[in-house]
């Protein structure tokens, strides 16, 4: 709701002030939405060709988060009489977590024979166990554990440079972009993938620029009918759907036999599973970038309003 919030005091009101208090606010409560820095600070300064409104935006949101973050651990101080509680447990806690156990992450299993390469099973984690191939496993984990973040970094970078005049899309790829790529994607105990959520709520943002054709949803059927635009359009949008929900299954099922059935040999399967995964999320993504149309963005007149004004 706070991403969604400072999307539409950007785009819709051009609001910098009220936008730049929320996301110092949604960055506090949840440290994920600092990923759309590089691409709200570009398209900040393309909608308004004023570098000081990148600066008011930045010096606001920052102090915003300073000061929640300063009341925090002065009341976390307060109760627990601990110095490094809050920041160990709000902060510091993301920079060492490693998650080894079975995910959709495509480096859980990577990150697993790391772990387990000093113990005395380390030979059953590992896909080929042949000499010469098991030290290749554990170079591969040993580099991955450590730079997996790299490709991650590099294409929220990429992402926000290329297309910063579109935040619609810029908001939605990086998100994407970045629960792809991460190091843990937990399926957690109740069956819900909450990093999911977090594209599926900004999903609607940028539908609409993904069709040429205006639809009226009163008459889809009839206008599905006829135009063969509109047709097709729908026909990609549940070809992606079912490619989406049919590698997810895929997953679980293997993650079933896994974890309820106890079937432990059958680990490496839920690996192949998340690179299956990982691989159709790419091409959605693709496929979201050939279809996508930034000509449409002319039904937000507060943003053309401003390229008009600097």
């Amino acid at each position: 709701m706070l991403v969604l919030s400072v999307f539409y005091f950007i785009v819709v009101k051009y609001n910098i002030w009220i936008a730049s208090v929320l996301f110092g606010l949604s960055v506090h409560m949840r440290i994920y939405p600092l990923i759309y820095v590089f691409g709200l600070l570009l398209f900040i300064y393309h909608s308004s060709n004023k570098l000081k409104h990148v600066f008011y935006f930045s010096i606001l949101s920052f102090c915003v988060f300073m000061a929640l973050n300063i009341i925090s651990y002065y009341y976390s101080f307060q109760s627990d009489g601990v110095t490094n509680k809050y920041l160990e447990e709000a902060w510091l806690y993301h920079l060492t977590r490693v998650d080894t156990q079975h995910n959709y992450s495509i480096y859980f299993y990577l990150l697993r024979m790391n772990s387990l390469s000093a113990s005395a099973n380390a030979n059953s984690c590992y896909v080929w166990n042949v000499p010469w191939l098991v030290f290749f496993q554990q170079c591969v984990a040993f580099w991955l554990s450590r730079f997996a973040f790299v490709p991650q970094f590099a294409i929220i970078l990429a992402i926000s440079f290329r297309y910063y005049s579109s935040l619609h899309l810029v908001i939605f790829l990086t998100t994407f972009a970045f629960v792809t790529y991460n190091k843990v994607l937990q399926f957690n105990c109740v069956c819900t993938a909450q990093y999911f959520n977090w594209y599926i709520a900004i999903l609607p943002l940028i539908l609409p620029f993904t069709c040429t054709e205006k639809i009226d949803w009163t008459k889809i059927f009839s206008q599905f009918c006829s135009d063969w635009k509109l047709r097709r359009w729908l026909i990609g949008f549940f070809v992606c759907i079912i490619m989406w929900f049919s590698c997810n299954g895929h997953w679980l099922f293997w993650a079933y036999r896994y974890e309820i059935l106890k079937k432990h040999d059958e680990l490496v399967n839920v690996w192949f599973a998340s690179i299956a995964f990982f691989i159709v999320n790419n091409i959605l993504m693709l496929g979201l970038l050939l279809c996508f149309r930034s000509d449409n963005l002319q039904h937000f007149p507060k943003v053309n309003d401003q390229k008009k004004k600097a």
